[in-house]
Parts: structure tokens; C-alpha cells; sequence
């Protein structure tokens, strides 16, 4: 059905991002991995996190306003998951969708 693909589709991406610092040990303590929700409480983003075991991230939430959060807008997200590679400069190198960016590639690239 629509809303399982859809789920399927939003929460893969965040799920393999539980994977990320495993697979990259060279990033130590030079790389952050952060997820931010826009759900409608903190409860709320907390109980999905918890329930699927992901505690590899930093998760965040955005506050009160979904998609009208102040995050949400300052960092124009108009889809999820929406990935941002950030680089100590604070500068958006990239952003886009986790499964077509290859954030670890970009991030590696970055490190060399």
C-alpha cells in the first residue's frame, strides 16, 4: 500500500544511517550524525527512535511545529528524510534525499 512504501521510503534511509560511524571508523570524533523530527511532541520522537532501536545518531527534535518548525524552515525542508553534509565551516556542502546523496562518500571526501 502507499503509506507502507511511503514509511518503507522514509525510514530505510534512517535506518542505514544507524550504520554510518561503523562503517566509517576514521570519523572518530570529526563526524556528527544527526537526525532532527519534525513529529509533533518530543514523546512522540522519542517513542519512534526507541522503538526502532536507533541510538547510533544524535537525534533531535525540531519543536513544535512540524514542517513550520523553526529548523524545518531555516534549513527549507520540504521532504523527509532530507540529508545535510555540513562542514566545519557551518556550510552546506550538500543536501538531498540520504539514499541518492551518499553522504559517507561526501563526508569522506571531505576528511581527506
Amino acid at each position: 500500500t502507499f503509506v507502507n512504501k511511503m514509511d518503507r521510503e522514509v525510514q530505510e534511509p534512517l535506518a542505514l544511517m544507524q550504520k554510518y560511524r561503523e562503517a566509517n571508523p576514521a570519523w572518530q570524533d570529526r563526524v556528527a550524525v544527526m537526525t532532527l523530527s519534525i513529529d509533533d511532541t518530543l514523546e512522540e520522537a522519542r517513542n519512534h527512535m526507541t522503538k526502532r532501536g536507533w541510538t547510533n545518531t544524535f537525534n533531535a527534535w525540531a519543536g513544535e511545529g512540524d514542517w513550520q518548525s523553526a529548523p524545518a524552515k531555516a534549513f527549507r525542508v520540504t521532504g523527509i528524510p532530507t540529508c545535510y553534509v555540513i562542514n566545519t565551516n557551518g556550510v552546506i556542502v550538500q543536501a538531498g534525499h540520504p539514499m541518492s546523496l551518499h553522504a559517507p562518500e561526501v563526508v569522506n571526501g571531505l576528511l581527506k
